[in-house]
Order: structure tokens, then C-alpha cells, then sequence
């Protein structure tokens, strides 16, 4: 959504972005990935689609995106600040899927399982008891994300629960 969509994609360049995709949709052959215009590189060909610039246009305006959710988490955290809850409130995001942009022949996501599609951010923000800028290096998976924020909350984990708790050297107990 604006100013997003056309913080790295050139609004000039968006009609013609559309009619390319309504193109693509008629030669890919895959039912599911033509209703979303995500060719392979053979199928841009194929539609006489210039594959280096509409794989730009589209990672810009995934960019934007991108940009367009760190400023709605900014302002997230900054409202929490401003009431002053900001010591009593835990904020996690995270993603279950990156994209692909033909880094493997492909685009779009749940077509593949390379590092692009399954390495995604998780991001916990808690002060007082998160320090800032601690990186836990391990790999963790979306099922821990559920425990961790209770065990974090000081919820009691259900039995029935799934997943671990958050990694011990990510959490800041103030001395």
C-alpha cells in the first residue's frame, strides 16, 4: 500500500507490470501458479516477457512490502513506548515463508524448499528482558515460536504443547 508500492517500483512502470502478469497467466501451465502470474524463466519466454525487468519489478515491490511492515512494527513499538508499556509487552514477528524470484527457476513460495523459502526472520522484542541486538545463531522452527512466547509471558506451557522454549542466551536477566 502506498507509499510502499512504489518506494523501489516505479508507479510508471506498474500498468504495464499488470499487463504482463494477465499475459503470463495464459502460458503457465501449472493451474495453481498461473492464477498468480508466476512464470518459469521458459513461460516468460514463452509470453515474450523480458524476464530481467519483471523479476525487478516484482522484488520491488516485494521490497516495499518488506519496508511497508517495518514501519508498521516501528510504530507499533513506538505507541507501546509512548503509553508506557513498552517493560511489560512482548512483540514477536516472524514469517512462514520467504519467496523465490527464479533463484531456483521459480517464483512465488511453496513450490520449494531452499534457504530463501525456509529461512525467515523471527524477531522478539522485549526490553528488560530481551537484551537489544542479541542474535541467536542456531536455527530454530515456527513451532518453538508459540512456547517461547508463553514460557516468556510466564504462561505454564500446555502439556499438549509442541515445540521448545526460547534459546536460554537470548533472555536478559537483569542483574
Amino acid at each position: 500500500y502506498p507509499p510502499f508500492d512504489t518506494m523501489w517500483a516505479d508507479p510508471k512502470g506498474r500498468d504495464e507490470y499488470l499487463r504482463e502478469l494477465e499475459t503470463i497467466k495464459k502460458v503457465v501451465a501449472d493451474p495453481l501458479l498461473a492464477q498468480r502470474g508466476m512464470a518459469t524463466r521458459e513461460e516468460l519466454a514463452q509470453a515474450g516477457i523480458d524476464e530481467a525487468s519483471f523479476i525487478r519489478y516484482s522484488m520491488d515491490w516485494y521490497d516495499g512490502s518488506i519496508r511497508g511492515m517495518d514501519t508498521e512494527i516501528g510504530r507499533l513499538v513506538e505507541r507501546l513506548r509512548g503509553r508506557g508499556l513498552e517493560r511489560r509487552s512482548l512483540v514477536g514477528f516472524y514469517a512462514d515463508h520467504g519467496e523465490e524470484f527464479h533463484d531456483h527457476g521459480r517464483m512465488w513460495h511453496g513450490q520449494s524448499v531452499y534457504g530463501e523459502m525456509i529461512r525467515v526472520p523471527l524477531i522478539l522484542w522485549a526490553p528488560g528482558r530481551i537484551a537489544p541486538g542479541v542474535q541467536v545463531k542456531e536455527p530454530v522452527e515456527l513451532i518453538d515460536v508459540m512456547p517461547t512466547l508463553l514460557e516468556m509471558s510466564g504462561v505454564r506451557l500446555p502439556d499438549a504443547a509442541q515445540g521448545a522454549g526460547v534459546p536460554q542466551q537470548a533472555v536478559h536477566r537483569p542483574g
